[in-house]
């Protein structure tokens, strides 16, 4: 009597990490752009810089969604009453308002006071974003690694 034995695929070889790194790396850059669509959704929008700014940032071994304006864990996270600097809010200003340097600067000062007496709350868009869509991540990550193990085993 003979046993009838499945072929192993390649799961099942000795380069297994490298393996589930080929078969889970779609999963993932796919998960990630899917998050990443969803945090530019909520992100807040003043003039769209922030939110033209978070994408995926893919390396060798990682992917990761990013926000690439030095402002976004500010908005993100909040901050302390404290005074801003006076030369990026006229930039901003003078964009914003389209008026001449006299009424930018004017306008950069009385901001750069109010930030100085009152906090700025959190907006919690990162993180909020990613508790409300963990369950679709998880999905888009799991599914596919999970279907390809089933398929080995035949």
């Amino acid at each position: 009597m003979q046993v009838k034995t499945n072929k192993r695929g390649p799961l099942f070889e000795k380069n297994v990490p490298a393996t589930v790194r080929k078969c889970a790396r779609p999963a993932l850059e796919s998960a990630a752009r899917y998050l990443a669509a969803r945090i530019q959704s909520a992100a807040p929008v003043a003039l769209g810089g922030l939110k033209q700014s978070i994408g995926v940032h893919k390396r060798s071994q990682s992917v990761s969604v990013r926000a690439a304006q030095w402002y976004g864990i500010p908005v993100d996270k909040g901050r302390r009453a404290a005074p801003v600097r006076i030369a990026p809010l006229v930039l901003w200003a003078q964009r914003k308002l389209g008026g001449d340097a006299r009424t930018a600067r004017r306008a950069a000062y009385a901001i750069s006071r109010h930030k100085s007496m009152h906090a700025t709350a959190a907006q919690n868009f990162f993180f909020r974003t990613f508790d409300r869509e963990q369950a679709t991540v998880q999905q888009m990550l799991l599914g596919p690694i999970a279907s390809s193990i089933v398929g080995e085993l035949g």
